[in-house]
């Protein structure tokens, strides 16, 4: 059937040939139809070297229509046999088999380079109306003769209508059955992972950034002897534990974020975002948020801290040597 042409027709009021395949009427579910084709060929003695063809497809369940451009190379000399084919979608989209090569993208500001026709890639912005979505602007998949197949994804994931979104790397392990995710937050630059699924994936981390101490970004700045610190310092809980997911049972030490929010400073703790979970309908069912310590608090608490317990130690020195001599001078 897709070889047939009923009808070939050059049309000069439109200038434009049409290659018609006729039915009587439209095929059923499961059938596949094929308009007529326009070919261009090229052949030595009369045999085929390569050729370039277009031609209607649909299949009869299919919401569009597709121009697929098939293009053939024989076999032959130094040329491998290749045979693939371009569907132009009558929804807008466009799929093939092989790889993309673009231009180099314009050398410009990064202000052009948000506009279109200066980047390799641009697509268009999408509009989440509830602002809890997530939109995947790239995807790709990996696997081994293990198995392990995991899908990457480059995207955004909503944080409501009054928030900023994320920009996020998102991992999927066996098909989504285990994710990480990876959140680029805009507002506060944070670096956010956070896992989901049948707990194959684990940790949930907020990654530390270098703190800012210039004195040209900061104002109010006064001057104390660290006993605020001190006292924190004072207050924490040492414990052990072990990780959910760690499968060597190993003891950790540390304190939890729980007790430190509660007891000592609000500073502390960092509140990391649960992993955003759809359900079969789309709906987002997100999970409890976890806390995470801020390393940055806690490190100048604890040098501060140090610095009051240095002068309190450097005074007890003085007065025991003070003693000391006064003991002496007794016994003399």
């Amino acid at each position: 059937m897709a070889n047939r042409i009923d009808t070939v027709e050059l049309s000069r009021a439109i200038a434009a040939w049409t290659s018609t395949i006729n039915d009587a009427s439209l095929p059923g579910v499961g059938s596949t139809v094929y308009g007529g084709y326009m070919k261009s060929q090229y052949t030595v003695n009369n045999v085929e070297k390569m050729y370039a063809q277009l031609q209607a497809v649909k299949r009869i369940e299919w919401d569009y229509a597709i121009a697929r451009l098939t293009v053939m190379q024989a076999a032959g000399g130094t040329d491998t046999a290749q045979n693939n084919y371009f569907d132009f979608m009558s929804n807008g989209n466009v799929q093939f088999g092989g790889k993309l090569v673009v231009g180099a993208p314009a050398v410009n500001s990064w202000w052009n380079a948000a506009q279109p026709h200066y980047s390799a890639y641009y697509a268009q912005t999408a509009t989440d109306t509830p602002g809890n979505g997530a939109i995947g602007g790239l995807s790709w998949g990996y696997r081994h003769s293990g198995g392990y197949d995991l899908r990457s994804m480059w995207g955004n994931v909503g944080n409501g209508t009054v928030s900023w979104a994320n920009t996020s790397l998102t991992q999927f392990g066996d098909s989504g059955a285990k994710i990480r995710y990876w959140y680029f937050t805009p507002a506060n630059g944070d670096l956010v992972t956070s896992t989901s699924g049948d707990g194959g994936f684990v940790g949930n981390y907020t990654y530390q950034k270098a703190a800012t101490s210039d004195a040209t970004l900061k104002h109010d700045i006064a001057y104390d002897d660290g006993k605020a610190s001190y006292e924190n310092i004072r207050k924490l809980k040492p414990c052990t534990f072990v990780y959910n997911g760690d499968y060597l049972e190993r003891v950790r030490r540390g304190i939890i974020a729980q007790d430190a929010l509660r007891d000592i400073d609000s500073e502390y703790v960092k509140l990391v975002p649960a992993a955003p979970e759809f359900d079969e309908e789309g709906n987002r069912c997100d999970k409890d948020d976890t806390l995470a310590l801020d390393n940055n608090v806690v490190m100048m608490d604890t040098a501060l801290a140090l610095h009051h317990a240095i002068a309190k130690i450097e005074t007890l020195i003085a007065q025991v040597a003070q003693l000391q001599a006064e003991v002496q001078a007794l016994k003399a």
